[in-house]
C-alpha cells in the first residue's frame, strides 16, 4: 500500500512538473490542458490553488484575461499574489472592480503601480492641431510630429506642383488642370497623414508607457 501510495504521489507530481515546463516554455495553452487534467484527478491538492494560478496566468499571456479571472479567483489561497493578478486582468478588460481591489490594497507598491495605469501620462500630441497646421502650411503637421523627413516631402511636392499648376495654366490649361488636382489630391492626404500619424503615434506612446509599467510589475511580482 506505501509503494502505491508513493507511485500515485510521484506521477501526480510529474504531471504537474510537466505543466509547469510547458507554462516556462511560453507553451501556454498546452500548459492550461495539461494544468486542468492534474486538477480534475487532484481537485483537493495543497497546490490545487497554484495551478489555478499558473492556468489564469497562461490565459493571461494569451491575452485571454476574460479567461483568466475565474482561475485567480480560486487562487485565493495563495494570497496577495492572487488578487494582483485578478485585479490586474479586471483592469484589462475595462472592470471597475479592478480598481476596486486594487484600492483596498493601496500601499502596496505593486497595487500602486497597476493603478497607474489608469492615469497614464505620456507626450500626447493633438490630432486636431497637427491637421490645422497641415492645412496652413503643408508639412507643417507633420514637423509638429517631429516626422521631418515627411515635412520636407510634403512641403517641396505640394508647393512645387501648386506652382507648377498656376505656371502651366497660362500656356496649357489642361495641364495646369492636371497638375492642379494632383496638388490639391497631395495637399489633402498630406493633412490627413499629420493627424492619422498624430493618432498613431499617441496610441504607440500609450502604448510602451503602459508596457513599462508590466514590465516593472513583473519585476516586483514574479510567479510563486
Amino acid at each position: 500500500m506505501v509503494k502505491s501510495f508513493l507511485m500515485a504521489f510521484l506521477v501526480a507530481d510529474s504531471q504537474f512538473a510537466f505543466a509547469h515546463s510547458l507554462f516556462l516554455q511560453k507553451e501556454y495553452f498546452r500548459s492550461i490542458g495539461e494544468y486542468q487534467r492534474w486538477l480534475y484527478s487532484h481537485p483537493d491538492d495543497p497546490k490545487a490553488a497554484e495551478a489555478n494560478f499558473f492556468i489564469g496566468r497562461a490565459y493571461q499571456e494569451g491575452d485571454r484575461s476574460f479567461e483568466a479571472v475565474p482561475y485567480f479567483r480560486r487562487a485565493e489561497p495563495l494570497g496577495a499574489i492572487a488578487k494582483l493578478r485578478l485585479a490586474d486582468s479586471l483592469l484589462r478588460l475595462g472592470s471597475p472592480e479592478g480598481e476596486k481591489i486594487l484600492l483596498e490594497m493601496r500601499g502596496d507598491p505593486r497595487a500602486d503601480l497597476l493603478l497607474s495605469k489608469k492615469k497614464i501620462v505620456f507626450s500626447e500630441r493633438s490630432p486636431l492641431l497637427a491637421g490645422v497646421s497641415s492645412a496652413l502650411i503643408p508639412g507643417l503637421g507633420q514637423l509638429y510630429e517631429g516626422r521631418t523627413g515627411d515635412a520636407a516631402f510634403s512641403f517641396l511636392t505640394v508647393s512645387s506642383l501648386a506652382l507648377s499648376a498656376g505656371a502651366a495654366f497660362g500656356s496649357n490649361p489642361i495641364l495646369g488642370g492636371s497638375l492642379g488636382g494632383l496638388a490639391a489630391w497631395l495637399y489633402a492626404g498630406n493633412v490627413y497623414g499629420a493627424v492619422e500619424g498624430t493618432q498613431k503615434n499617441n496610441q504607440k506612446a500609450e502604448q510602451e508607457a503602459r508596457q513599462a509599467i508590466d514590465r516593472r510589475f513583473e519585476e516586483l511580482c514574479p510567479d510563486p
